[in-house]
């Protein structure tokens, strides 16, 4: 069970992952047409896993019921992962 404040702000964490995903893709689109390659970096890696990590807890019963917290820390580190 999610805490009001939570409820409120979910959109916060997915709108700005959301922003930069589309930006790198795009970005990628743009210099990849002009035949140069931006790879991904550990980090961006490392982004990848702790949100597949955080979708992951807030889909699994026992996280999301007992301990919501940690899929919302999750999701914030997942943030702080996005815009580094």
């Amino acid at each position: 069970m999610l805490t009001a404040l939570t409820m409120v702000f979910w959109w916060l964490p997915v709108a700005v992952i959301t922003v930069r995903e589309l930006g790198i893709a795009l970005y990628r689109s743009w210099v990849g047409r002009q035949g140069v390659s931006v790879p991904a970096r550990p980090l961006g890696k490392a982004k990848t896993v702790v949100q597949d990590l955080a979708v992951g807890a807030a889909l699994l019963p026992l996280i999301e019921n007992h301990q919501p917290s940690i899929a919302v820390a999750l999701l914030y580190l997942a943030v702080v992962l996005t815009v580094v």
